[in-house]
């Protein structure tokens, strides 16, 4: 979510300039080198996706006034800010410094806007796996929106505190960071923010072995998302459901949790959140001792696994069905699964995986020996 506001004094004040000119670069940038000229360029160039020409649009002339420069400066954080937001879903690295030159000009000109600038910092490291500097980042922007009495930003942060505590495998912290954020979420009176507060909680007990109480969580986190009306919030808490009835070696339940997902996710044309459901279809089928619908479940699973280039996905995948093959009696086709699921494995670094991969190849082995 984009909580930042552009500077008023710097933009607002241009609407009518900008109107008269039709916002056509080309006559902008035969305007004299007005302020009101240098900050209507940027502007248009910045709408057009031409951000380094907007920022040297920008640069402040010698003898510019303390007010003026100031506005410079401030337009210039609010387009790198925006730079970095059209970068972070493809490429969070290069967005990164952009979030740091408006996090720099912030922190000396205008304070209020840093929480945003962390917040969405927080977010980049965390999708490049740099855990403790997502940490970090949410960290400080938590203690700036608490600061500025900013209950929901605050709620936020502490969510994805929780969030990335799992990712470094500290589910006890987790639990307290989404305990926090659970009363800040329900005063808001959001219910897509309370649901995932209690998604959140919900993962954190079950990483503690504890998915009972995990269960309790999923379960009211999937009404909340239903009475909100998010199909696919209320199918990926039903499929956290099913996983944690899994756990408690209740498949019946965990299936039908799944079968609930993925009819959601259908319907949605979350084709990942599919293939998790599918996945959890089939290891419940497993565990009800039925693998000749696991083997179907799986297939489906992996051809989506494989669609979306997901190759941990893809090799977890094809040990369930290296296991659903096994017991339907062919262990020609289990050993191919576990097979192809070693370099698989390899590649992505999970070297447990790997480690599983080989003994289940030398259990097949064997038992193609011994039929």
């Amino acid at each position: 979510m984009n909580r930042r506001h552009y500077f008023p004094s710097a933009w607002c004040a241009l609407s009518a300039f900008c109107a008269l000119l039709l916002v056509d670069p080309a006559l902008l940038r035969a305007q004299a080198p007005t302020q009101a000229g240098r900050l209507a360029r940027a502007r248009a160039d910045q709408k057009a996706g031409r951000f380094a020409d907007a920022l040297a649009a920008l640069q402040a002339p010698p003898g510019v006034s303390p007010a003026d420069a100031k506005a410079l400066h401030l337009a210039a954080a609010d387009i790198q800010y925006t730079w970095a937001q059209s970068l972070e879903k493809g490429s969070p690295d290069e967005a990164l410094p952009h979030y740091q030159a408006a996090l720099d000009t912030d922190r000396t000109l205008r304070p209020a806007g840093m929480a945003d600038d962390l917040a969405r910092m927080g977010a980049a490291y965390a999708t490049l796996r740099r855990y403790g500097e997502a940490l970090d980042a949410d960290q400080q922007a938590r203690t700036d929106y608490k600061r500025a009495g900013d209950r929901y930003g605050e709620a936020e942060m502490l969510n994805d505190m929780g969030v990335i505590c799992r990712s470094l495998r500290r589910p006890g912290k987790a639990v307290v960071f989404s305990l926090q954020a659970l009363p800040l979420v329900r005063q808001s009176g959001d219910k897509n923010a309370e649901a995932s507060a209690l998604d959140n909680l919900g993962s954190a007990y079950h990483d503690l072995d504890q998915p009972g109480k995990a269960a309790g969580f999923f379960q009211r986190a999937a009404a909340l998302h239903r009475q909100a009306g998010d199909r696919g919030g209320q199918a990926k808490a039903l499929t956290n459901l099913g996983t944690a009835f899994r756990s408690l070696n209740r498949y019946g339940r965990a299936a039908d949790s799944y079968r609930q997902a993925l009819t959601l996710f259908q319907q949605t044309g979350d084709k990942g959140g599919q293939a998790a459901a599918l996945d959890g279809l089939g290891v419940a089928s497993n565990g009800l001792r039925q693998p000749g619908k696991a083997v179907v479940f799986l297939q489906r699973a992996l051809a989506l696994h494989r669609q979306a280039g997901d190759e941990d996905a893809e090799a977890r995948t094809l040990i369930e069905l290296g296991t659903a093959d096994e017991g339907v009696g062919d262990f020609g086709k289990a050993f191919d699964c576990f097979q192809q699921a070693l370099p698989l494995f390899r590649k992505v670094g999970d070297d447990e995986g790997a480690t599983e991969a080989l003994g289940d190849m030398n259990t097949a082995e064997k038992n193609i020996r011994t039929r």
